[in-house]
């Protein structure tokens, strides 16, 4: 009897041990589960950091570029596109400051149900971070790629430019190109505001000399000295021509004369300065001559392309090259240089149609 009643306290016993074994090994498993879900919440939170510390400094780096911009420099459609991107990109970044999930440094003494809340509350924070730091991730994506198709098309949108301001003196308008060609350059990156800032202040440049020279030819005669102006250019061969006027050039302009200078630089692909005598601009419409002497000057000018063809087919003879390159072009009448000048040899003159 006594064996009896001590196996059924024994089997009394187990019975009792298991059940509590199988709660202190869910107990564990859910601390297990509850660290592992902390962890998982870290590691997408310190994701995220890194995300944002990125984002930060591609919003920072767009800023500065649209700053040196200035709203105006560059390619319209790629400008706005670069501030559209940083505005979503900043939005974006705005939003994520809200999202934290508090995670405590040690598993806390609770019990197993309250740890599983716990980690299930956990993990779907860690989705919630993840999301965010895949979403500010695309942003930065948009706003990186926006700002690479801004630095890639202003080299193409700073060719134009030039045109917008075409009386700007030669000195304003080789700084410009030179900025130009180093845009090509010039990439997404730390450097890029400086860059865009360089050559915002070369239009800024160009811009102002192009309104001195307008200021200059301002006047009664202003649409005649534009169209004067425009007429050299176009037969200068690509020559950057620079204008003054003067009342009187060369002993000429009073008196229904007319007259001109001119002289010549090789550097930067050859550049000029022609001075013209008010009466050329005043005469332009009535006289026909005028061109002539236009196109001597011109002729002066465009030997900065041509000084091979100047020294050794012309013997370095201003005059003479002037003359028959005006004549070549087709400009006999009295301005051409002829009548002060002589007539070129017809050798001379077909050899000046090497130049244009």
């Amino acid at each position: 009897m006594a064996l009896w009643l001590a196996a059924a306290a024994f089997v009394a016993a187990v019975a009792i041990a298991i059940p509590f074994v199988w709660a202190q090994q869910q107990l564990e498993a859910a601390r297990a589960d509850y660290t592992a879900a902390a962890g998982e919440v870290r590691d997408a939170s310190a994701a995220l950091d890194t995300v944002r510390q990125r984002a930060d400094e591609t919003r920072s780096l767009a800023d500065a570029v649209l700053a040196a911009a200035d709203g105006q420099h560059g390619d319209p459609d790629a400008l706005a596109a670069l501030g559209d991107a940083v505005q979503a990109l900043t939005l974006q970044l705005e939003g994520d400051d809200q999202i934290a999930v508090p995670v405590p440094s040690t598993v806390p003494d609770s019990g197993t149900e309250e740890l599983r809340e716990h980690a299930e509350g956990f993990r779907e924070g860690a989705a919630e971070v993840r999301r965010s730091a895949a979403e500010l991730e695309a942003a930065t994506g948009e706003a990186t790629a926006a700002g690479e198709a801004y630095m890639a098309a202003l080299p193409e949108a700073a060719a134009s430019v030039e045109a917008r301001f075409a009386s700007a003196a030669n000195l304003a308008r080789i700084a410009h190109r030179e900025v130009t060609a180093s845009l090509r350059e010039a990439r997404w990156g730390p450097d890029a505001p400086a860059e865009v800032s360089t050559y915002a202040s070369v239009v800024a440049i160009l811009a102002a000399s192009h309104a001195a020279e307008e200021a200059e030819k301002a006047g009664p005669l202003y649409q005649a000295r534009a169209e004067v102006e425009d007429f050299a250019r176009s037969i200068s061969g690509g020559v950057m021509l620079d204008f003054d006027w003067a009342p009187v050039v060369n002993g000429y302009g009073a008196n229904g004369s007319y007259g001109g200078t001119a002289t010549w630089n090789t550097g930067h692909g050859g550049y000029s300065t022609i001075t013209l005598s008010d009466s050329v601009a005043a005469q332009w419409h009535s006289n026909p001559s005028v061109a002539s002497l236009v196109a001597h000057e011109v002729g002066h000018s465009i030997t900065s392309k041509c000084m091979a063809l100047f020294v050794d087919g012309f013997d370095s003879q201003p005059e003479a090259f002037a003359t028959a390159w005006a004549i070549g072009l087709g400009y006999e009448l009295e301005g051409n240089g002829e009548s002060l000048y002589g007539r070129p040899s017809e050798e001379l003159i077909e050899l000046s149609r090497e130049c244009r």
